[in-house]
């Protein structure tokens, strides 16, 4: 992990001297034996850097044919100097970049500028064995009377970018139940809320709990308590769609997230899940019912309305008795 924690400046600086060391290596002059010399020895100096570096080192001609290959590339992307050199840097590439590369290349030829020109950029690079994997890529470009060359520095960040879905999983889900949680929910609704104000999409929420869960955990004890909120989790996501989202708002109150729902399709789902849970029975706990209320988005919403809204169609619920539905007016 210390490997891929350089800074930027870091590679810039390393793909400059990369730069410098080939733009040596295509310049020899055959009239002085000591610059001669002193070439050789630049160039085994930038061989050395290269095939001794974490990072892929790359650097291809004019034509996008690649022309240098370290030790790097090779454990990167699969594929051994033999099999690399004199192939077109596209093989590299999944299909959805290639376009966008080979109009990089005719801006470049153009214009001499690019988009990724000292800068890092992420994205995605392909294996020999077709799979794709997150990299890090710095490119850099310069001409000689033999035409222009291109080099890159290319970083693999699949360890990275694993730990980073890690540690997010960690921090939007609610580790009792595997629900997401407050965090996830502030980070969803802001999105929700743009996309339905953007186009028009009607967006519904579903708040419930438990009836009398309290009485679970006086009378089983809260281990029987936390296998109620586990098991109904499973239930309630059992009869979600994927687009939808699961909260765990805190303790035995729960919220539901439905994009692309107004309010009558929400009204639906709600009851469906209500049926759902009443007809399960509990180890120990033996049947429960939730009470549910319904609410969808307004325009003049934010969070706090949005929620205390569903939230009040919930308590009308249980104030008419409880294992039912109730729709915001």
């Amino acid at each position: 992990m210390q490997d891929e924690k350089k800074t930027k400046k870091q590679l810039i600086s390393e793909l400059a001297e990369i730069r410098r060391q080939c733009a040596l290596l295509e310049k020899p002059d055959p009239d002085r034996y000591g610059a001669e010399a002193a070439l050789r020895e630049d160039g085994e100096k930038f061989r050395n850097i290269a095939e001794t570096t974490v990072d892929a080192i790359i650097l291809a001609n004019s034509d996008e044919d690649i022309i240098f290959w370290n030790n790097s590339a090779q454990r990167i992307f699969g594929y051994s100097e033999e099999e690399i050199l004199g192939k077109p840097l596209t093989v590299l590439m999944p299909d959805q970049y290639r376009a966008d590369h080979l109009r990089g290349v005719q801006r470049v030829a153009s214009t001499g500028e690019s988009k990724y020109f000292g800068r890092i950029t992420e994205m995605q690079g392909l294996r020999k064995d077709g799979s794709v994997f997150p990299i890090e890529l710095s490119v850099s470009m310069w001409k000689t009377d033999q035409g222009m060359f291109f080099s890159g520095i290319i970083r693999d960040i699949s360890n990275r970018k694993k730990l980073e879905s890690e540690l997010e999983i960690m921090a939007t889900t609610d580790k009792l139940t595997q629900a997401f949680n407050r965090t996830k929910f502030y980070k969803v609704i802001k999105n929700e809320f743009e996309r339905a104000r953007r186009y028009g999409h009607p967006l519904s929420m579903v708040m419930f709990d438990i009836d009398h869960f309290k009485r679970i955990n006086d009378t089983y004890g809260h281990s029987v308590g936390d296998y109620v909120l586990q098991t109904l989790t499973r239930i309630v996501s059992e009869n979600l769609r994927e687009v939808d989202y699961l909260i765990r708002w805190g303790g035995e109150e729960f919220n539901i997230i439905t994009p692309d729902t107004d309010i009558k399709r929400a009204e639906v789902l709600a009851d469906r899940i209500r049926k759902a849970v009443e007809s399960y029975r509990f180890d120990q706990a033996g049947t429960l019912t939730i009470s549910l209320g319904v609410a969808q988005f307004m325009a003049d919403d934010n969070e706090d309305t949005f929620v205390k809204r569903a939230d009040d169609a919930m308590y009308v619920a249980k104030n008419k008795g409880r294992n039912r539905v109730e729709v915001c007016a």
